[in-house]
């Protein structure tokens, strides 16, 4: 059976700093405020419950890399005809 959590919240550390906290009962916790692209290793952040006086044992976060979003797609083009070609205005 799994141990309840309905009284804890996840803890997030990198190193000895503590980074997050999420909400009690959630079972989650997000990091935040990594540029696109940044690669974390398994084990730069490790996580742990907490019922706000003692925390169970850190385990290592898995490793992941922060998304690089893709520019938004125009939503109004036109052209305008030029004497050798046009001008393509995108918005």
């Amino acid at each position: 059976m799994a141990e309840d959590r309905s009284k804890q919240f996840l803890v997030i550390y990198k190193g000895a700093d503590k980074v997050v906290t999420g909400e009690v009962g959630t079972k989650t916790a997000t990091i935040t405020g990594l540029v696109a692209g940044t690669v974390v290793k398994a084990g730069d952040y490790q996580s742990c419950y907490s019922d706000g006086t003692t925390e169970s044992v850190k385990v290592d976060v898995p490793g992941f890399t922060v998304p690089t979003p893709e520019p938004a797609e125009p939503e109004t083009v036109t052209a305008a005809p030029t004497t050798d070609g046009a001008t393509i205005i995108a918005e």
